[in-house]
């Protein structure tokens, strides 16, 4: 429906981004947490994977243990942020 406007173009400077990762207990030797997430990465970019991924709208886009802290840490402000601001509840749902 290309006459109706984006959410973006509607709210500017809106932004939503859905995402998905893997998590391993609390405590992961490092050495563990690095194969896995190399592992997982070259699975990610398997030309199979990508293209079922891609036709089910995901985006694959591997990336660093690290990195994917820093994510889940600023989405975790941004929303907890918006939350306290709605004043949503559990029992809202």
């Amino acid at each position: 429906m290309p006459e109706v406007p984006t959410v973006a173009e509607t709210l500017p400077g809106y932004a939503m981004a859905v995402w998905y990762g893997v998590l391993g207990p609390r405590g992961m030797l490092p050495a563990v947490v690095a194969r896995l997430n190399a592992e997982i990465n070259r699975a990610l970019l398997l030309p199979e994977v990508k293209g079922k991924m891609a036709a089910i709208g995901v985006e694959v886009a591997p990336e660093a243990p690290a990195d994917f802290a820093a994510r889940m840490r600023a989405d975790a402000a941004k929303w907890g942020r918006v939350i306290r601001e709605l004043g949503v509840t559990a029992g809202d749902a």
